[in-house]
């Protein structure tokens, strides 16, 4: 009778582990080194722009949404709205049910996704060198990892400066013309100043996207400014340029890779904008008359921009329609310019006008 019962027991136990994991609760994400709030969106939910619904499930784990470290353990939700809004309580002599709803002043792209998509240039960055760690290793430095670089007080470096470490990655021609565009700055991450002395400085590794290797380069940091919100609107002039090269070499580029194109802030592309990747149509022969016909264009995928320098901008492949791939040389259009929309946020003045109400409300006492 007793092992009849324990049997129960655990079957019992069994099928409700099976029904909670089955309606998409209790997902376990162990953070890895590099991975942020986006790609884990990307992953989870298929939909990186959803990202705040997994910073707001671990807000407790998580101080900074784009500072996440190894070995934390998020919770990824089930179910997430298209949508965040924040509500407004009504003021008591409105006497309505109705609430107002306030976008949430969101960044349009992931600044992390941005900062670490790195750049083509043909700019020269002055760089120094990281030359020691501790404990000493020649490479697969990480996060918090104490490390030293060639840079101090005769350089005028400070406690609390901040550096990027990065690599030089491999020259890029424009695959359409054949100009030389430059070379890919790939970002490994970032660091901070602890101590200095006269000529070399101790250093911590706050964010690490890749393997960093001593003899890795630095440069000093600069944010990446990414506007709150936006809405995408038609351009007044169709701009098109192309997609020159993929960040990581390979023949398929798929959906979520960071990509570059030729075109720039000289050339009025900001973040956010939206491009599509556009084919021309084929040519086929027409059984009736016996002439060629011109199919219309073919709308490939799409990109949007991450980041902009002068002549090149660093974007994101939002989608790629069907089975296609995608290559280095496709033609680009731009599809939608995006326009900044600042969250508005709740005043202080109604916060006060509320409070106020409520102590008089107090102080009166009902009739």
């Amino acid at each position: 009778m007793r092992t009849l019962s324990l049997v129960v027991i655990i079957i019992f136990i069994l099928l409700t582990t099976i029904s909670t994991f089955s309606q998409g609760t209790g997902r376990i994400h162990i953070v890895r080194r590099g991975d942020t709030l986006w790609d884990l969106s990307a992953f989870y939910l298929h939909n990186p722009f959803l990202w705040p619904s997994i910073y707001q499930a671990n807000k407790v784990k998580i101080k900074e949404p784009h500072w996440i470290y190894p070995h934390q353990r998020f919770l990824i939700p089930p179910f997430v709205s298209k949508t965040q809004k924040v509500y407004i309580k009504p003021k008591k002599e409105e006497r309505v049910k109705t609430v107002e709803a306030i976008d949430i002043a969101a960044p349009m792209v992931a600044v992390n996704l941005a900062f670490k998509g790195g750049y083509i240039t043909r700019d020269k960055i002055e760089e120094g060198y990281i030359v020691e760690s501790e404990p000493k290793m020649k490479e697969n430095l990480v996060q918090c990892n104490t490390i030293y670089i060639d840079l101090g007080e005769i350089d005028g470096v400070k406690v609390g400066d901040m550096f990027t470490i990065f690599r030089w990655g491999r020259s890029i021609k424009n695959p359409a013309t054949g100009k030389n565009l430059g070379k890919i700055v790939n970002i490994l991450g970032r660091l901070v100043v602890t101590e200095v002395t006269e000529n070399s400085s101790s250093c911590e590794i706050t964010q690490s996207f890749d393997i960093i290797n001593r003899y890795d380069k630095i440069m000093p940091y600069i944010s990446v400014e990414i506007p709150l919100k936006s809405k995408l609107i038609s351009p007044e002039v169709p701009i098109e340029g192309h997609l020159v090269a993929a960040k990581k070499e390979k023949q398929t580029i798929i959906p979520f890779d960071i990509v570059y194109i030729d075109l720039g802030e000289l050339d009025g592309v900001s973040v956010g904008d939206y491009f599509e990747i556009v084919r021309e149509g084929k040519v086929v022969s027409d059984p009736g008359p016996k002439r060629k016909v011109k199919l219309p264009e073919i709308i490939a995928g799409g990109v949007q921009i991450l980041r902009t320098l002068n002549e090149t901008s660093t974007c994101y492949i939002s989608e790629i329609n069907g089975n296609m791939d995608i290559r280095a040389g496709e033609l680009i259009r731009l599809k939608g310019q995006a326009q900044e929309i600042k969250g508005r946020p709740v005043a202080e003045e109604e916060e006060k006008e509320e409070m106020e109400e409520e102590e008089e409300e107090e102080i009166i006492g009902p009739e």
